[in-house]
C-alpha cells in the first residue's frame, strides 16, 4: 500500500517536466523540429504514465496511446495535411481524456490538499493548453485563413502547419483571456473555438481556486491515499 502511495504522489510530475521540456523546445525552435515532435510524444507518454495509479485504466490507456503515437510517427514520416489532421485528432482525444481523469483525481477527488493534488491540477490547466493549439492548428490546416497572423509569422507553411509555437502563444493567451490582438480568428469556425477556449480557461481556474480553497479551510476529511473509483 505504502508503494502505491508514494507512485500516486509522483505520477503527475513526468507529465509536468515533459510539458515544460516541450515549451523550452517550441520557444527555441525556429522552424518544425524533430525535438519537438519527440517532445510532444513525451507529452502523451507523461499523460498514459499519469494515468496508470488506476490498474483498471491501464489498458485502454496503453492503446490510445499506441493509436496516437503511432499517428505522430505518421505525419513525421509523411507530412500532410491527412496525416496532420489524423496525427492532432487522435492527440486531442487522448491528452483530452487524460485531463478529464486528471481532473477528476486532483480536483474532485475527496481528500486534502496535497502535492498530487496541486501538480495535477496544473498539469490539466497546461494540457488545455496544449490541447488548444492542436485544435487551433487543425483548424488552420482545414481552412485556410482562419486565423490572421502579425507580418513575419506565414500561414502557408508545410501542410499549412504553422510554427505550432504560435498556436501555444495563441492558446495560451485566450485560455488567460490576455487578448493581445496579433493573431486573431476570422472565419466563425475559428471563432466560436476562441470564445469557447476563452470561456473553459477561466471556468477551470474558478473552479480549481474554490475547490482547493473549500478543501483547505475545510481540513477535516482525512487523506486516506485512495481516490474515487472512476467508471
Amino acid at each position: 500500500m505504502k508503494t502505491s502511495i508514494q507512485r500516486r504522489d509522483a505520477s503527475s510530475l513526468p507529465l509536468l517536466i515533459s510539458l515544460g521540456v516541450l515549451f523550452v523546445l517550441e520557444a527555441l525552435a525556429t522552424e518544425a523540429s524533430r525535438l519537438v515532435a519527440l517532445a510532444y510524444a513525451a507529452v502523451l507518454v507523461g499523460s498514459a504514465w499519469a494515468l496508470t495509479r488506476h490498474l483498471r485504466h491501464v489498458l485502454r490507456t496503453v492503446v490510445f496511446l499506441a493509436v496516437a503515437l503511432a499517428a505522430r510517427v505518421g505525419y513525421e514520416m509523411s507530412p500532410g495535411r491527412v496525416t496532420l489532421l489524423l496525427a492532432h485528432a487522435t492527440g486531442v482525444l487522448f491528452l483530452a481524456w487524460s485531463a478529464a481523469l486528471l481532473f477528476r483525481n486532483a480536483v474532485a477527488a475527496p481528500g486534502r490538499v496535497n502535492q498530487d493534488r496541486i501538480l495535477g491540477a496544473v498539469c490539466v490547466y497546461l494540457m488545455l493548453g496544449v490541447i488548444g493549439a492542436a485544435v487551433a492548428s487543425s483548424i488552420a490546416a482545414m481552412q485556410p485563413g482562419a486565423f490572421r497572423f502579425p507580418e513575419g509569422v506565414s500561414s502557408d507553411g508545410p501542410y499549412l502547419e504553422v510554427e505550432t509555437s504560435s498556436f501555444l502563444y495563441f492558446s495560451f493567451g485566450t485560455l488567460a483571456t490576455l487578448g493581445y490582438g496579433d493573431i486573431t480568428p476570422v472565419t466563425s469556425l475559428a471563432r466560436t473555438f476562441s470564445w469557447m477556449l476563452a470561456v473553459a480557461g477561466q471556468m477551470y481556474v474558478a473552479i480549481v481556486v474554490a475547490r482547493l480553497a473549500s478543501l483547505g479551510f475545510s481540513g477535516t476529511a482525512p487523506d486516506t491515499g485512495r481516490r474515487t473509483q472512476l467508471p
